[in-house]
C-alpha cells in the first residue's frame, strides 16, 4: 500500500516537473518587453516583396507576429521546431530548389524562428535563397 501511494506521488512530482520545465523554455523565446520589429520579406532577386514595422507586446513570438501580419504563411513542424515554407506569394517548392532564410539585424540567423527572441528595434529579413 505505501509502495502504492509512493509511486503515485512520485509520478504526480514527475508530471509537474515536466509540465513546468515546457512552459519554461517556451517563454524563454517570448518578448521580456514591449518594442518594435521591423520584418521583410525578400525574393531571390532581392525584390523587396513587403516590409512591415509591427508594434509587439510583452510575451509575443516572432513565429505568432508573422502569422497574424502577413499573408499565405505556413510553417511546418520539424524536429528543430517551426519551419517556415510559404509567406506572401513565396512558397517553397517541393525540391527545396529556393527556400526560405531567415537575417536578424542583417546577419544570417543560427536558430530558428521559433528561436529568435523578439527585441525592441530589431529587423527580421525572410530571404528567399535558391540551393547551389
Amino acid at each position: 500500500m505505501k509502495k502504492h501511494i509512493l509511486t503515485i506521488i512520485l509520478a504526480s512530482l514527475a508530471f509537474i516537473v515536466m509540465f513546468w520545465a515546457i512552459d519554461a523554455i517556451g517563454k524563454n523565446k517570448a518578448a521580456t518587453s514591449d518594442g518594435v520589429v521591423k520584418i521583410e520579406v525578400i525574393e531571390l532577386d532581392d525584390t523587396v516583396i513587403t516590409s512591415k514595422t509591427i508594434n509587439f507586446y510583452k510575451g509575443a513570438t516572432l513565429q505568432k507576429i508573422i502569422e497574424d501580419n502577413f499573408d499565405h504563411v505556413v510553417f511546418e513542424q520539424s524536429a528543430y521546431g517551426p519551419y517556415l515554407t510559404a509567406i506572401e506569394n513565396y512558397e517553397t517548392p517541393s525540391n527545396y530548389e529556393t527556400y526560405l532564410t531567415i537575417y536578424v539585424n542583417d546577419a544570417y540567423s543560427l536558430v530558428g524562428i521559433g528561436d529568435i527572441k523578439l527585441e525592441d528595434g530589431m529587423t527580421i529579413t525572410i530571404k528567399v535563397e535558391a540551393n547551389q
